[in-house]
């Protein structure tokens, strides 16, 4: 899949049509440049030589649309399953897995490439183990496994009532279950410590954010963390933590550490890098599958602000950003994944 990539997004950079011979796509998926999705000129390359890409799920004015950015500035629409679809994350094999805000499931084995070439998404066959609460939908964002083979998503009532539900696909058995959590659960996709056990983020009923550790087979809560995070991410190996939000002075900050430290001491990292002044985190955060580099949804200080991802990684013992890629034209928002 990588290679197949690296043509698309060099098609996107150089805006011109595919040599003869290469696989086009239709005219819903076909590589365009985007004037507004560009680096900042001071922008240092992220990496040596293959640039990894990054899968885009934004509010576009409305629906939401995917895409596959590039860390240099390019953008190739993908279709989507369905307009109700609220997550779609990476999984084992280069395949993905999307999740519609009702709990519907579809698979696109071939990965973003073959999206890119034609191909088209197929609902998964799962067994349903437990059922959406009443009212409640799932919530933007997924987050998968360090093996690959686990994709797990929040879901809550609209207006924020109920204890909300924590749902997980297990790809291996073909089973979905979903099960209630106390306490309530915050909007956001729960985090991988390891193959067993995710983070989760919720509020108590003082409306203090915490931090609880529970097991992915049974919903079983191990541990509960009473720590301010409100946007908190796991690399895909689940050993680096990247917590956004935890600091009221500092609403830019980031802070990045081991996930094994967090646990163990009951604190969030204290190091980490910051966005720059006037840019604030929107939710959409992931490391990549070792935890080097960082990719930051942010918006302005306007509501009507258009979205830019910022992206990190790391260098000695800190942190510097390198570059910084406009989301596409009009997302307001969104979420962001890594493609291994």
């Amino acid at each position: 899949m990588g290679g197949l990539l690296a043509v698309l997004i060099a098609i996107v950079l150089a805006g011109r049509s595919p040599d003869a011979g290469q696989p086009t796509a239709p005219a819903a998926a076909t590589p365009v440049p985007t004037a507004n999705a560009t680096v900042a000129p001071s922008a240092v390359a992220p990496t040596e030589g293959n640039a990894p890409a990054l899968l885009f799920l934004g509010n576009v004015e409305g629906p939401w649309q995917l895409s596959l950015l590039s860390p240099t500035g390019g953008v190739v629409p993908l279709p989507l399953p369905d307009s109700a679809t609220v997550a779609v994350a990476p999984v084992a094999g280069g395949g993905l897995v999307a999740l519609t805000a009702d709990g519907r499931a579809y698979g696109a084995p071939g990965g973003a490439a073959a999206l890119a070439a034609g191909g088209s998404w197929d609902p998964l066959p799962l067994a349903a183990d437990g059922a959406l609460p009443p009212a409640s939908v799932i919530y933007p964002g997924a987050s998968v496994s360090p093996g690959g083979m686990a994709v797990a998503a929040a879901a809550l009532q609209p207006d924020g009532g109920g204890h909300g539900a924590i749902v997980v696909i297990m790809l291996h058995e073909q089973r979905m279950t979903i099960y209630s959590l106390e306490p309530q659960v915050a909007g956001l996709p729960p985090a991988w410590l390891d193959d067993e056990r995710f983070a989760v983020l919720g509020r108590d009923v003082m409306d203090r954010i915490n931090i609880g550790v529970v097991r992915a087979a049974d919903g079983r809560i191990l541990d509960l963390l009473r720590r301010r995070a409100p946007y908190l991410v796991t690399s895909g190996d689940g050993q680096t933590v990247a917590v956004a939000g935890a600091d009221a002075l500092e609403p830019g900050r980031i802070r990045i550490g081991t996930t094994a430290q967090m646990v163990r001491e009951r604190a969030l990292p204290d190091r980490g890098p910051s966005l720059p002044a006037g840019a604030y985190p929107s939710g959409g955060m992931a490391l990549d599958g070792d935890g080097r580099r960082l990719a930051v949804v942010a918006t302005g200080d306007h509501l009507d602000a258009p979205a830019r991802v910022f992206l990190f990684e790391r260098a000695g013992e800190g942190w510097r950003e390198v570059a910084m890629v406009a989301a596409p034209a009009g997302a307001s928002g969104g979420t962001i994944a890594w493609l291994p």
